[in-house]
């Protein structure tokens, strides 16, 4: 903890020496954040929610922070995630729990998910690169695996290339995705990745309705399924439900959001 007070203040000086720098820079912080509730069924054959909250702050052209909270079924409030970072002569700077870069799909099930713990990550001009570290609070030179993406946009869509390196285990993992494309007013994307085989994801978005289908080299059809978002009142209301080939398993969620 003392050691995330001295980089938070030394955040606190170097936003201040930026902001002394920008006289256009807005004169105070902004909240945000995002409340949410995930119900699905359990392993027990129940339905449990689980409740996140995510708070961020920024003060627009120096610094940001964040923190999310999640409370499981049977569980307590615990911290999911922080990052705080910064922006200098247009390089993104951050650090945190705040996920990787790898390319994501709709459902991901069949797609390959490199872990990374926290990291400290750099974005430039479409490209972001993420270095995750083995035990942040032990040792900030132990960088266990690195990531990285670049985004380049192609008309109205863009492709995204991806890759991780795991520097303990040698492993590897390979991931490309396009998203923007739109075909009789329907949005369409596609994610594939490779890790020890090669798996994709097809998905679709009209109307808030958006559909998948994803398989592997194995076996192409494994998981099809689709969500509806209906915003009411100002809160986010979605149903989902996936239908799981090999099992012929149906698996529905409900969730609710609320944005400010």
């Amino acid at each position: 903890m003392r050691n995330l007070f001295i980089t938070t203040a030394i955040a606190t000086v170097f936003a201040g020496a930026a902001f002394a720098e920008d006289t256009m820079a807005p004169a105070g912080p902004i909240l945000s954040g995002e409340i949410s509730m995930d119900i699905a069924e359990t392993a027990a054959g129940n339905w449990g929610a689980t409740t996140g909250l995510e708070l961020g702050i920024a003060a627009p052209g120096i610094a940001h922070g964040s923190i999310d909270f999640v409370a499981t079924p049977g569980g307590d409030l615990a911290i999911d995630g922080w990052s705080m970072g910064t922006s200098v002569a247009s390089v993104g700077l951050s650090i945190g729990d705040q996920g990787g870069v790898f390319v994501e799909g709709e459902n991901g099930a069949t797609l390959a998910a490199p872990s990374i713990k926290e990291s400290l990550q750099v974005s430039v001009a479409g490209a972001e690169v993420a270095l995750g570290f083995g035990d942040l609070a032990s040792d900030v030179t132990d960088i266990e695996n690195i990531q990285g993406a670049y985004t380049l946009a192609l008309g109205d869509m863009d492709v995204t290339t991806s890759g991780d390196y795991n520097l303990n285990t040698k492993d590897y993992a390979l991931g490309a995705r396009v998203s923007g494309l739109e075909v009789a007013g329907i949005g369409m994307g596609s994610t594939i990745t490779y890790a020890d085989s090669i798996a994709f994801e097809v998905d679709a978005n009209v109307m808030g309705i958006t559909a998948y289908f994803n398989g592997d080299q194995d076996e192409l059809a494994q998981n099809i399924g689709g969500s509806y978002t209906y915003n009411l009142m100002g809160m986010d209301v979605e149903g989902g439900l996936n239908y799981n080939i090999d099992s012929s398993e149906f698996t529905p969620t409900v969730g609710l959001s609320f944005a400010f």
